[in-house]
């Protein structure tokens, strides 16, 4: 049923992007009023229609050291070949994901100088953007730093960059301007992205939706490490320069944080959370109000299944590209739970296909193709290469608590007890954001009606202490769940499903919706609801809140190891509300969608954990999730 609504939303997208390239003639018949293609900037006047997938790293903070590159190379390389098959023509890719290894500090905390960068990490650098070049002309956007920077509590601490002036300057001077000038005339660079998802780290008071993990700047002040980094690269280099923005609605959705600030072209990214209310199917840039082209930076693996869209990657290629749109790069390569590689073949050759001057070079101010009305019959094409698995395995960035790069005096990285911070979550389900009901569809693609957001988001890192898992004398595991039988005076009932039911994956993806099954309304700070697995490790653990309809601001997570442990739980994740939530009316519900992640990212196996639900895709009511009052259990069974 879900699939079909999905279906119906997908059909009227299309009918209304229809409706906006075409009319009716006299007798009837559509007229089709071709539009003009917006073409991305890149180097000495050109334009290119960039399509590629996000890398973003194949190992964290360390893809380009000699000791990474000894190590992957020969992988990555075998990657790119793989995508050049698929009709991988740009691919995005991460710098410094959040400063641990790369580049050199002074010193370990807030105040040290960036004194540069590892022996060969430029060279490695431009070897390997000089062979992804001559894979069909593969160009890399790179992404110099993330949000990830600003975690808080950890071994090193250098997002002062941001904040102050002398070291932002160090900085640039020492780790930045060595790269552009390497790079900045090289043919196979698409851009350069200034930072990831920088909202996540802007004050609340300024309409950022901060991560409560992570230092957070005043806009201002961020903007003043946005300003010189665009001044470096137009300084340095040739190629257009962005910022990748976690969602339209920083992008003129809701608010309008980057224009004005000298980029060449804009970048927002674009996950299932966001699109009842900052869809680029509905608003083009011109709508959102944006004077320079915009790609989508960042995009769901799988928009047919695991969306409301229901879309395959070509059809979304042809909508957003007939609605003004300059260039697509899923989400992810390197993901092996969110993994873009079986859905973009052949959706990315039949795109090229229908418009072979996609990720061609055009000069600027040459005529641009037209653009066909969405639902004309175009060849398609079946690829004849295809992806070889030992070339692109699916494990996850190999990022650890201890990297072994000697090469940097930033102290090696311990594992602690309580970890605040980790690299950055895999993004299929991108912190919720405040909004308003979608607007109204209108009858053409550009819909100058700005959503305004209802939902508050912000993404909850609340990790626990996670004690090693260590066997309990004289207890005998229970395997396997009990038959559950929720209490008869229950006034709740916990629903759920798992938005990953693969067996193996390094998040859980736990989707809780509260209901009142009562009579009159409850206080939500005396309900908790509870998720029983097996860690399968003894790492540390993570938790992360999406999306709540009280707001993500408003949801506690904790991970607790259990005693006495059991065959299919020694752990549960257990979801709390703050005073601030408010209550629940009677016959009301409260969706949470939540995750969990181990601090390397390494696999869980989730078809031996208690409460995994392996065959819902929506809500279900589900007893062997548990949900309490005031730690009296009312709804489901323990293990």
């Amino acid at each position: 049923m879900a699939k079909m609504f999905r279906l119906i939303a997908c059909m009227i997208v299309v009918l209304v992007l229809v409706a906006g390239f075409s009319g009716l003639s006299q007798n009837g018949a559509n007229k089709v009023q071709a539009a003009t293609e917006v073409r991305f900037p890149w180097m000495n006047g050109q334009t290119l229609w960039p399509v590629g997938v996000n890398l973003a790293w194949y190992s964290w903070d360390q893809d380009f050291l000699d000791s990474g590159m000894a190590s992957n190379a020969a992988t990555i390389e075998a990657q790119l070949d793989t995508m050049a098959s698929q009709g991988v023509h740009a691919v995005r890719w991460w710098i410094f994901p959040d400063g641990c290894n790369v580049p050199v500090f002074s010193g370990t905390g807030k105040g040290s100088l960036c004194t540069g960068l590892p022996t060969d990490w430029v060279n490695n650098m431009e070897t390997m953007v000089n062979y992804a070049y001559t894979k069909d002309n593969i160009r890399i956007y790179f992404t110099f730093i993330s949000f990830d920077w600003c975690y808080t509590g950890r071994a090193w601490a250098h997002d002062d960059i941001i904040d102050n002036a002398t070291v932002r300057q160090s900085f640039l001077d020492n780790a930045v301007k060595p790269i552009l000038q390497a790079l900045g005339t090289n043919p196979g660079v698409m851009g350069w992205d200034v930072m990831n998802e920088p909202e996540w780290i802007v004050a609340s008071a300024d309409n950022g939706d901060p991560n409560g993990s992570c230092d957070n700047f005043p806009l201002a002040t961020l903007k003043e490490y946005v300003s010189a980094m665009v001044s470096y690269v137009h300084t340095y280099a040739t190629q257009g320069v962005s910022i990748g923005s976690a969602s339209m609605k920083w992008c003129g959705g809701q608010y309008q944080f980057w224009t004005g600030m000298g980029f060449d072209f804009y970048d927002f990214h674009w996950y299932d959370w966001a699109t009842p209310y900052f869809n680029p199917l509905i608003t083009s840039p011109t709508a959102l109000g944006l004077d320079k082209p915009c790609i989508i930076g960042e995009m769901m693996p799988d928009p047919d299944a695991a969306s409301d869209i229901a879309m395959t990657h070509q059809q979304i290629l042809e909508a957003i590209h007939a609605n003004g749109y300059s260039g697509y790069l899923p989400w992810s390569w390197n993901d092996s739970a969110n993994d873009c590689q079986p859905y973009i073949n052949p959706s990315f050759l039949n795109f090229e296909a229908e418009y072979p001057d996609v990720n061609q070079v055009l000069a600027s101010g040459a005529p641009s193709p037209t653009v066909s009305p969405i639902g004309t019959p175009k060849p398609t094409i079946t690829p004849t290469v295809t992806p070889t698995p030992t070339a692109t395995p699916t494990a996850t960035p190999t990022a650890t608590p201890t990297p072994t790069t000697t090469v940097t005096p930033t102290p090696v990285k311990t594992a602690t007890p309580v970890v605040t911070a980790t690299p950055t979550p895999v993004k299929t389900a991108t912190p919720v954001v405040t909004a308003t009901p979608t607007p109204v569809r209108t009858a053409t693609p550009v819909v100058t009606a700005t959503p305004t957001p209802v939902k508050t988001a912000t993404p909850v890192v609340t990790a626990t202490p996670t004690p090693v898992k260590t066997a309990t004398p004289g207890v005998t595991p229970t395997v396997g769940p009990v038959t559950p039988t929720p209490p008869t005076t229950s006034t709740i009932k916990v629903q759920f499903y798992n938005q990953n039911t693969s067996a193996t994956g390094n998040q859980l993806y736990c989707d809780f919706q509260l209901v009142n099954t009562g009579t009159s309304a409850i206080a939500l700070s005396t309900v908790t609801m509870r998720y029983f697995y097996t860690e399968d490790g003894t790492e540390a653990q993570n938790f992360y809140c999406d999306y709540s309809s009280v707001g993500t601001g408003n949801i506690t997570g904790t991970i607790v190891a259990m005693s006495p442990t059991y065959a299919t739980a020694d752990h549960y994740l257990q979801i709390g509300f703050t005073s601030g939530a408010g209550s629940i009316a009677a016959g009301a519900s409260v969706p949470v969608q939540t995750r969990v992640a181990k601090s390397d990212w390494t696999n869980y196996t989730q078809t031996n954990d208690y409460s995994f639900n392996s065959t819902a895709s929506t809500f279900v009511d589900w007893t062997l999730t548990t949900g309490y009052i005031n730690g009296v259990l009312q709804w489901g069974t323990e293990p």
